[in-house]
């Protein structure tokens, strides 16, 4: 799927956990369309990419679907909870700043506060 992988598993993702409750499968997928954007524009190192965007989002779907598997993970991860850990799982590494929390934190950066 090359470029349109990323907005395509989410289209599957958001299928899978019935997420039209929370948004619609057109405007999820128009963010994960600008998020996929925003990795080949960005410049960073070429291991934060939507290639590993795309690995995050797989893995948090994996263990979302293992957790929602019992009565008390589905109650843990309702639909709007699901939907937000995939978006921030996609958007994760887009402009980062690839400085370890320790160096964030002695600079006392506001994004490791």
């Amino acid at each position: 799927y090359g470029q349109d992988a990323l907005p395509y598993l989410g289209y599957l993702l958001h299928s899978h956990f019935n997420l039209g409750e929370v948004v619609s499968v057109n405007r999820y997928t128009a963010a994960l369309v600008q998020f996929q954007r925003m990795y080949s524009d960005t410049g960073v190192p070429s291991y934060h990419n939507s290639t590993h965007a795309l690995d995050v989002v797989q893995m948090v779907g994996l263990m979302v679907h293992a957790l929602r598997q019992s009565e008390a993970g589905r109650s843990l991860c309702p639909p709007v909870e699901v939907c937000v850990m995939l978006l921030a799982a996609a958007a994760h590494d887009i402009e980062p700043l690839s400085l370890s929390l320790s160096l964030s934190l002695s600079l006392s950066l506001s994004l490791s506060l």
